[in-house]
Order: C-alpha cells, then structure tokens, then sequence
C-alpha cells in the first residue's frame, strides 16, 4: 500500500446531515419515511474521495461508537454540553454503515475510542511504514495529526 485514505465518517455524516437537513416535512425521505438527506450528500462525498483512490491505496472510515470514551472517565464534563444528535440523523447512522459494507469500504469503530483516536492511530502507523496519511473530515480535532 502507497497511500491510505482515511475517512472520519461521523464528521462527514454530520456535516452531510446538517448542509441539507431542513425541519419539518421538506427533508429527503423514502416513500416509507425514513430519512435520507445525509446519505445522500454523504454518498456523493464517498464517491469523490474514491475518485482520487489509485491502485494499491488503501481507504477505512472510522465512527464513532455513541458510548463513553476514555476521556469522560478523566473528565466527567467532557462533551457534557453537547446536545445529542437529531432522531433523523441517528436513523441514518447504520444507513451508511451498510452503504460502506455494500461497496466494500472497511470499517472501524472501537468501544473507548472516538474516531479521530482511531484515525489519528492509522495515520501514526501508516507513517511509520513509509505509508502516505490522508484524512477527510470536518472535525477541528484533527488539526492536532
């Protein structure tokens, strides 16, 4: 492997859910009602990043697993103020898990562990193999990588 491309894929949903979430009834759903609006902009940005994938390059999302990580155990206000994700975009959550199975995409989520620990984890080990690191994500976090 050349190159891998690592995906935060919580960022990129959120970001998806939010650029088209619209409250009420205009939001994008199935003829059944289930919400679709972040799959679908979450779709089109997987396939942009596969777009620049080559030949012997690997690509992982990582997500979050919605439970306590390591930090709140050191600090029980961590993430204490932040509002929980809207009932439309949690539906849509396993949604894109299974849209990343079905093309074939691994994906990585560990209890303990928010993903950028475990991207910045895959870069930090890509690096050391001579491996070139790409992230795509929206999280300021991964500004510290």
């Amino acid at each position: 492997m050349k190159r891998l491309t690592i995906i935060d894929g919580n960022s990129l949903l959120f970001r998806a859910y939010y650029a088209s979430a619209y409250s009420g009834p205009s939001i994008m759903r199935t003829k059944d009602g289930i919400p679709t609006n972040a799959i679908y902009i979450f779709s089109n940005m997987i396939v942009r990043v596969l777009s620049e994938i080559t030949e012997g390059d690997g690509v992982m999302v990582a997500f979050d697993t919605g439970k306590k990580t390591f930090r709140h155990d050191q600090l029980e206000s961590y993430k204490a103020q932040r509002k929980k994700a809207p009932d439309e975009l949690i539906q849509q959550m396993s949604i894109a898990r299974a849209l990343l199975k079905a093309l074939g995409i691994y994906t990585i989520e560990l209890d303990g562990f928010e993903a950028d620990d475990i991207a910045g984890s895959a870069a930090n080990t890509a690096h050391k193999q001579g491996i070139e690191a790409i992230l795509y994500t929206s999280d300021r976090d991964f500004l510290q990588l």
